[in-house]
Formats: structure tokens, sequence, C-alpha cells
């Protein structure tokens, strides 16, 4: 527990950040050893990594390595474009990269048209 930890009445979800082309988690374990829910509140390639590969980042390999490699990870936010000052930072989003319709389908991906969210309120 850091300085920056709350404490554990106070804390819902461990929920860290990672920026690795091939979705590398480096700080799993010390997420996992919260013993709350984990989570990535931001998971993407390198910041620039998929601009760099002009969209042809595989959005399915979020599936397999949370699956295969982080199976506590419960949910993840992906980064979107943006633009700085006049120049569009493109290929960021899952949908401006390679299979984000097949990861969106899959089994394993619940997203918010599978969960009846309204009957939370």
């Amino acid at each position: 527990m850091g300085a920056t930890d709350p404490g554990n009445a106070y804390v819902d979800v461990a929920a860290g950040t990672a920026y690795d082309d091939s979705l590398d988690i480096a700080d799993y374990e010390a997420y996992r050893a919260f013993g709350k829910p984990v989570a990535m509140g931001e998971y993407d390639p390198t910041l620039g990594g998929a601009t760099s590969l002009g969209g042809s980042f595989d959005t399915t390999l979020y599936s397999s390595r949370l699956l295969q490699n982080y199976p506590a990870v419960a949910y993840w936010v992906s980064w979107h474009n943006w633009q700085i000052d006049d120049v569009q930072v493109e290929h960021q989003a899952m949908v401006s990269n390679l299979n984000a319709a097949t990861l969106l389908q899959m089994p394993s991906t619940i997203t918010s048209s599978r969960v009846r969210w309204k009957a939370y309120r």
C-alpha cells in the first residue's frame, strides 16, 4: 500500500494503467495483492505505438492477453483518437485498428449492449 492508497475501506477496485504494444501488465500481481477486483483504467499499446503502426494493431489481443495472462482483470478502458493543437492523433482507438468488431463480438468480451445495465439504476 503506497502513499496514495486511501485505505481498504475506501477502495473498491484496484485499477492501474499499462501502455505496451504486446499489452503486458507489469504491475498485475501488485494490483491483485490489494484483494479487490482488478481493472485497467487505461490499457493500450504504447502511446504513439498504435499511431506508428498506422492502425495495424490487432484489437483481439486485448481478449487473448487478458484471458491467458491476466484473468483477474474484470474490465479495461482503451484510448480514443484525439487532436493535439491542429494535429489529429489517429489509430489509438480500437475502432481505428484491426478486428474491433470481432473483439466486441467475442464471448469473452462483455459490452454495454450485452448487459441489462438500466435494470440496476
